[in-house]
């Protein structure tokens, strides 16, 4: 089994049965997993979810994931490239490189209108494994204040001189998120 098949079985798995007695060693076998696996396995749907930055009282907490895009300039090209298309999306998936790609859809959505109806569906099916609500939330607040559309880095701080960009796309994001929803409450009634 691939090591896309197995992370998606393993992902459907944790979602469908939750956290309790995935470490019983019945259920990693089953799986052909192993226990490092399970926490590598862990880890990657932990940053699915982590947000970027967040603000709780006082303090300001940045992930690790938007250090390196705010440092690594190569990085941010891979982030921001000068077009967001399914192509690249499509092979950022492939090599489980889920929150960049779910940040391609979300441009993908802002700035094609005849590639929204796609998108939507595209990430109405993956409802069915992840939260996606959170999954969008979390991708905005990692990526959405260091895109150069938005912002330059200033010694790996961002410099906002396009705000209503950064609304227009946070705009897009609760759009999505409000298609979910509906989803969600649709698929709940039946």
């Amino acid at each position: 089994m691939n090591r896309l098949m197995k992370y998606l079985f393993f992902t459907i798995f944790l979602v469908a049965q939750g956290m309790d007695g995935v470490g019983q060693i019945d259920t990693l076998a089953m799986f052909g997993v192993t226990h490092e696996q399970e926490a590598e396995y862990r880890k990657w749907l932990d940053n699915l979810y982590e947000v970027g930055v967040k603000v709780e009282g006082d303090s300001i907490y940045i992930t690790e994931e938007t250090r390196r895009v705010a440092s690594d300039s190569a990085y941010r090209l891979l982030i921001y490239p000068q077009t967001y298309d399914w192509t690249a999306a499509n092979a950022l998936f492939k090599q489980m490189q889920y929150k960049i790609a779910f940040w391609y859809l979300i441009n993908i959505y802002y700035s094609d209108i005849d590639q929204r109806e796609n998108v939507l569906k595209y990430v109405l099916t993956l409802e069915e494994v992840f939260a996606m609500d959170k999954v969008l939330i979390s991708v905005f607040y990692t990526y959405g204040l260091l895109d150069p559309e938005v912002a330059d880095i200033v010694n790996g701080k961002p410099n906002i001189h396009h705000p209503e960009i950064v609304e227009q796309k946070l705009a897009s994001v609760k759009e999505i998120v409000q298609y979910i929803l509906a989803y969600r409450t649709q698929n709940a009634k039946k």
